[in-house]
Order: structure tokens, then sequence, then C-alpha cells
């Protein structure tokens, strides 16, 4: 289990989409957080750059 900002990694799932800043492969991952929501938030685990998904 990884924690990124309060929030529970629970699945993730390797995208065939590349981050514009590094090239290297992004990451889709379901985070819970304390408020018991999940929210999906698509990242680059190389330079740690990340954008919420509704």
């Amino acid at each position: 289990m990884e924690i990124v900002n309060g929030g529970i990694c629970i699945q993730e799932k390797v995208l065939k989409d590349k981050c514009a800043k590094c090239g290297n492969k992004l990451v889709l991952g379901v985070y819970k957080y304390q408020s018991l929501k999940l929210k999906q938030v698509v990242r680059c685990k190389t330079c740690q750059t990340a954008t919420r998904v509704k």
C-alpha cells in the first residue's frame, strides 16, 4: 500500500499514455481518503505530477 496526499492507494493500473513532462508511462490509481470516498488519480511516479479524475 502506498500513501499519497493523505489517501491510501487501493488499486493501480499502468496506462498507455505518457507524461508530458518526462515521457514515462502514467498510472491510474484509486485512493481511499479519510472521508471514506474513493478518488481516481492519474499520476506519474517519476516526476510526481498528478491530476484527479472525476
